[in-house]
């Protein structure tokens, strides 16, 4: 019987050394992003028995703070708040050189100015003569230590860009749909 007791509790006691080791060592806090054997999310709760994250999907995983404690955790909030944006905008083949050029320029100078932007990460350029399309690149990296979200900051600079298109009197170039069948 005394036995099958110590088998029985080996998984709690594990989970109670597990649940000690998280809250000393603290390689994560409540509201930090991590990775850990496969399931990314949001730390929403460190338990008696199991940590809970909040995945990009809405799920709510919970894993045995015992499992926590032997495996590899990627601490994703503790990167410096270093994000990269790359996009690649595709021009109608009708647009003029001096309009890209000018574009171009228009939006290194907005991102040298803006204090989040990493300066020497800026790179604008005409990436792309294809058959469809002219293509500019832009790419940077900035930091966020405001508290706001990396979708928030990007979708300002998509907002930014688009401005800038509509300004300049650039028009994208709309991909043609596959039609054969």
């Amino acid at each position: 019987g005394g036995i099958a007791i110590a088998f029985a509790a080996q998984n709690t006691v594990a989970n109670v050394f597990g649940t000690i080791t998280i809250l000393l060592d603290m390689p994560f806090r409540i509201g930090n992003k991590i990775r850990i054997n496969g399931a990314e999310g949001v730390v929403e709760g460190i338990g008696f028995r199991s940590t809970q994250i909040r995945t990009a999907t809405n799920t709510l995983v919970f894993i045995p703070n015992s499992v926590i404690a032997n495996s590899q955790i990627d601490n994703l909030s503790e990167i410096n708040s270093v994000y990269r944006f790359r996009t690649v905008i595709p021009f109608n083949l009708n647009s003029k050189s001096n309009q890209l050029q000018k574009f171009t320029d228009e939006i290194k100078y907005l991102l040298k100015q803006d204090s989040r932007v990493i300066d020497n990460s800026v790179s604008v350029f005409f990436s792309d003569l294809s058959t469809n399309s002219k293509n500019i690149t832009i790419q940077f990296q900035y930091k966020l230590t405001d508290g706001s979200s990396e979708s928030s900051f990007q979708e300002q600079y998509f907002y930014e860009i688009d401005r800038f298109i509509q300004n300049i009197g650039l028009h994208y170039q709309i991909p043609q749909a596959n039609l054969a069948l």
